[in-house]
């Protein structure tokens, strides 16, 4: 009886044991897909934000700099107006010559640092991706970080062995199987038509969507097509009127084969994971722009703590 009773002891500590690694592996599955989807959007669309910042704050400074020459020349004026009359016309005239030629007055020391230092810092690489190779991984990238949903309830089921979609009303656990269920059919068809895209323009190099690099049209319209089938096929979750997760899944995760299902499907999340990084890195230009994003990043957390 004693034996026994140790063996179930045993078994239980290593069926724990077993569901906290495999919980584990699900919260490196979601870091890794947190910085993956980072790099990414930095990447898409963060040259385009520096890119607006930049002339923001040119214009800012711009802006600054004629003002105090404009108060230095006020300040003149008004101490010099009866004595100099003559050389305040003459610089005048000068400063006129300069606005017409497009010069602008010499800055002082502290302001060629200050947009020295800017220019120097203002490294980060422009996307060198089609625009619709862009919208694609884009729009990939975004259903993945929904289909956290699904992700982070595994990682919560495999850990405490309870079911977040049941402890809930039946409407928001079907709500959240048809996220789980389009996310993952969506990003699946996402990798398919980037695939086309690519093949065509290398089967088809001097076709017009292969030498037009602006061009969106077909690329959009197959993302809009793959979300329409995926949320039609899955609409059947909001139709039925039988009460879907109190009667299909367990309340507890409590035998091996629910613990295999756990891993499978975050082993799913996992590979996709590793894709994305294999897109990022495949291209030579696109790996070495990710690694001055990244180092810019870390140079400019390293000069705030400074």
């Amino acid at each position: 009886m004693n034996s026994f009773i140790s063996n179930r002891i045993i078994h239980h500590h290593n069926y724990q044991f077993i569901r906290i690694i495999i919980g584990c592996i699900g919260i490196l599955t979601i870091i890794s897909h947190i910085i993956s989807a980072f790099l990414w959007i930095s990447y898409i669309i963060g040259w385009r934000i520096n890119r607006k910042l930049k002339y923001i704050q040119q214009k800012q400074e711009i802006n600054h700099h004629i003002s105090i020459i404009s108060n230095r020349n006020n300040i003149n004026l008004r101490q010099k107006q009866q004595e100099q009359q003559a050389q305040q016309q003459e610089q005048e005239g000068q400063q006129q010559e300069q606005q017409e030629q497009g010069q602008q007055p010499p800055l002082s020391q502290q302001q060629r640092r200050s947009l020295k230092l800017y220019k120097h810092n203002l490294t980060w690489p422009i996307c060198t991706l089609r625009i619709s190779t862009q919208i694609i991984i884009f729009s990939m990238v975004i259903i993945n970080i929904i289909g956290f949903i699904d992700l982070i309830r595994l990682i919560y089921l495999s850990i405490t062995g309870n079911d977040l979609r049941l402890l809930t009303n039946d409407w928001l656990c079907r709500i959240q199987i048809f996220i789980s269920f389009i996310s993952c059919d969506i990003s699946e068809w996402h990798f398919v038509i980037l695939c086309i895209e690519r093949c065509y323009i290398i089967l088809y190099p001097r076709k017009y969507y292969s030498i037009n690099n602006t061009l969106i049209k077909p690329a959009l319209i197959m993302i809009i097509i793959i979300y329409i089938i995926s949320i039609l096929a899955n609409i059947f979750l909001f139709i039925s009127n039988e009460s879907i997760c109190f009667i299909k899944f367990p309340k507890n995760n409590n035998n091996w084969n629910d613990n295999l299902f756990n891993l499978i499907s975050i082993l799913y999340w996992l590979i996709q994971s590793i894709t994305s990084y294999i897109l990022m890195l495949g291209a030579i230009s696109i790996r070495n722009d990710i690694q001055i994003i990244i180092w810019y990043i870390w140079y400019n957390i390293l000069k705030r703590n400074k």
